[in-house]
Order: structure tokens, then C-alpha cells, then sequence
């Protein structure tokens, strides 16, 4: 403690304290303005096929604003999505594209988290080449005001379509 001019205690833990907290919570949440809502979800493969471990992409599509938002799936294919700008409040409501990738190791099992193809080099893409592209993703999804929840489901047909043909340079995905 120490005492200021006028012999009044001045409580200099108390006074930091109540500093670090209001810049603490003035720089939690989003500061685009956007309201978020929750939204869980689950991928389904209609041809049976793991969704453990995907990568799945919310990419803003048409007039919708916000950043976007990802989750990685759980073993049922369930997932929770935050912002890519690591918001958990949720998602902006609107139009998505939505892209789903699965990098798997050659015994099937998917990457760990935060693993990629460089740490696994024998790891390759197991979903259909069309999802994994946000360019070219056939698969979309409509976030209400509401939230809720998405089930976001992968044509056996897109399984059975050939990859592209390699070109020089392309990735080993």
C-alpha cells in the first residue's frame, strides 16, 4: 500500500487487477459486428465410409458476411463449429459452402489433430475429390437465425467419381 497526497491508501493490486480484467473482456468475442449463432452437426457418407477425423469447412457463399467457421469430426462424424477466427460463439447466419476432407494413413485411420501429410507422408485424401475443394464442394448448407444443427451428407456417388489426373506440381492429396 502506499499512501498518495493526501494520506489516502491507494490499492495498486486492486487498481491492476481492474485494469487487466476490463482489457480482458474488451478483447473477448468478435468485433465485426456479426451475431453468431451455435451450430453442431454431423457428416454422413451414404456409402459407409469413416467420417472420423474430417476437416469440415463452413466457406461463406452469395451475399453472407463472416469469416467462416471449421470443426474436425469426432468417431461419428459429429462435429462443433467455430469461427476461423477461433470465436466459439458460433457461426454467422447464411448461405455455405461446406468442404470435407479426411487425410487417412494407409491403415484407414485418420491423421491426429493438428498432423498434416508432412507428418504422415504416406497419408492420402479419402473423401471425394469434388468435397474437398471449396471451389468446387457440391455440398452446401443454410444457417438459420436459429442455429441448430447440420447434417451434412455425402452422395455415394461422389465415392465412385475418379480423381483428376495428376499434374506436375500438384500436391501428393
Amino acid at each position: 500500500m502506499l499512501r498518495d497526497r493526501r494520506g489516502m491508501q491507494t490499492h495498486w493490486g486492486s487498481v491492476t487487477f481492474t485494469v487487466v480484467l476490463l482489457v480482458v473482456l474488451g478483447g473477448c468475442g468478435p468485433k465485426d459486428g456479426l451475431s453468431r449463432v451455435p451450430l453442431s452437426g454431423k457428416i454422413v457418407a451414404k456409402g459407409g465410409q469413416r467420417v472420423d477425423g474430417c476437416l469440415v469447412r463452413f466457406i461463406p457463399a452469395g451475399s453472407t458476411k463472416g469469416p467462416g467457421a471449421s470443426a474436425r469430426t469426432e468417431t461419428d462424424g459429429s462435429f462443433v463449429l467455430e469461427d476461423d477466427r477461433g470465436n466459439r460463439g458460433g457461426i454467422v447466419p447464411g448461405e455455405y459452402k461446406v468442404a470435407v476432407s479426411r487425410m487417412a494413413r494407409p491403415d484407414g485411420n485418420s491423421l491426429p489433430p493438428l498432423k498434416t501429410n508432412i507428418d504422415f507422408p504416406d497419408a492420402k485424401e479419402s473423401m471425394p475429390h469434388r468435397v474437398t475443394s471449396a471451389d468446387n464442394t457440391p455440398l452446401s448448407f443454410t444457417v438459420t437465425e436459429a442455429g441448430g444443427e447440420a447434417v451434412i451428407e455425402i452422395p455415394e456417388a461422389l465415392f465412385k467419381e475418379k480423381r483428376p489426373a495428376k499434374r506436375a506440381g500438384d500436391d501428393e492429396t
